[in-house]
């Protein structure tokens, strides 16, 4: 039986999010935004549309073509002052689950969104959100509409809207994790000899869309390619090669319910219980990860959170052995919600933390020789310290 869902976002709250975008693009000096997203079959990078407007294209993406442009994009033009416009690339679609002043149909995207902003916003600075997937031919027609020098891009914004989740929002990471546990338990449990990768994500998979949940990726490599991220082909596992004892297997799983994301991984050694190196490799990731946890508390920084982290790693097993550098990480993890976003959990962060937001702290170490590993959990921050999100076993075998 799928669990019971917690209810949808209300559309007060997206209204209530709209009004604080505006107010905060107000302090910046800006006379609207400009919101854009793309969407197709994952939700990733539909965040910013969907976060304001809870909209988001499911259309793949296709190259522009004869009468189109920007297929799997969509637009939500909010001014500072007046009504917010969604520009939608397809008709079919649920009207009454997206939320905005008005709502817009239009083949060629970026040539509506282009005539609507030089409307609404027909003055003054217009910050970006979404700048990354905005690409050059529609940039370039929004531009010459609103006037050159008036596009600015604020990404910053919409991840500072969204740094503290609502109520509403931590039921769904809640109830994502939980899907997600369940899931990653399946694809370890799935890891014995004689399956193929694909084998073990199938089971995962299977898991997360009964459940109600939708796939965002999955990454598993295993044995002598544990090092890698994942398989270097198009599908991120193989299904050629068989499990035998004694493998390094791990996983990286994620996906979402409404758009809210579980982001976390396992591993383990197949078959077996784990020998010297391994037991080395499989400690450091888990017990750094779980260091990092230990210091989340409202009031201190994401950094201090990196700096126990940085801490326990230089005194690791495989660090003291000389099979790993003791530094130079790029970061312990993030912040997540309708994706994967500032803070980044690094040393130079700043970023105090407050009860309500919610962190993925992880740890991926390949070791070339040996094999790979990763361990990663998610926790919302709490007034007395943090609410552990993901229940996977920490352990395998």
């Amino acid at each position: 039986m799928p669990p019971t869902l917690p209810p949808r976002i209300a559309p007060d709250e997206f209204r209530d999010r709209q009004r604080r975008a505006r107010e905060l693009a107000a302090e910046r000096g800006l006379a609207g935004v400009l919101v854009w997203s793309r969407g197709g079959h994952t939700t990733d990078r539909f965040y910013d549309v969907q976060w304001l407007a809870g909209y988001t294209s499911q259309f793949p993406f296709i190259p522009d073509g004869p009468g189109w442009s920007a297929r799997s994009h969509a637009a939500l033009i909010l001014p500072v002052d007046g009504p917010a416009v969604l520009v939608a690339d397809m008709p079919a679609f649920r009207e009454d689950l997206a939320v905005a002043d008005r709502i817009e149909h239009a083949d060629d995207v970026a040539a509506a969104t282009a005539g609507r902003v030089a409307d609404a916003i027909p003055a003054g600075l217009i910050g970006v959100l979404g700048a990354d997937t905005l690409a050059y031919p529609w940039h370039a027609a929004i531009e010459r509409a609103a006037g050159s020098g008036r596009l600015e891009r604020q990404d910053d914004l919409g991840w500072r809207l969204r740094l503290v989740k609502t109520p509403a929002e931590q039921a769904l990471l809640r109830a994502a994790s939980a899907i997600g546990s369940e899931a990653v338990t399946a694809v370890m449990e799935a890891c014995v000899p004689g399956a193929t990768e694909a084998d073990a994500a199938a089971d995962g998979i299977a898991l997360v869309v009964r459940n109600g949940a939708m796939l965002h990726g999955i990454s598993i490599s295993s044995g002598p390619y544990a090092h890698h991220y994942a398989q270097s082909q198009p599908a991120p596992y193989d299904a050629r090669r068989r499990l035998e004892a004694g493998d390094l297997a791990r996983v990286d799983l994620y996906g979402s319910v409404d758009g809210y994301l579980f982001d976390f991984g396992r591993s383990r050694v197949v078959g077996r219980t784990p020998d010297g190196d391994q037991a080395a490799l499989l400690d450091a990731v888990r017990e750094t990860t779980l260091a990092g946890l230990a210091a989340v508390r409202p009031g201190v920084t994401v950094g201090d959170v990196a700096r126990a982290c940085d801490a326990h790693w230089a005194e690791t097993e495989l660090v003291r052995r000389g099979l790993v550098a003791p530094t130079g990480f790029a970061a312990w993890g993030h912040s997540t919600s309708l994706c994967w976003e500032e803070p980044w959990i690094t040393v130079e962060s700043d970023v105090v933390l407050e009860p309500g937001m919610c962190l993925c702290v992880e740890k991926r170490q390949p070791v070339p020789g040996l094999g790979g590993a990763n361990f990663e959990e998610t926790v919302l921050v709490t007034e007395g310290g943090y609410e552990l999100l993901t229940t996977a076993p920490r352990t395998f075998g």
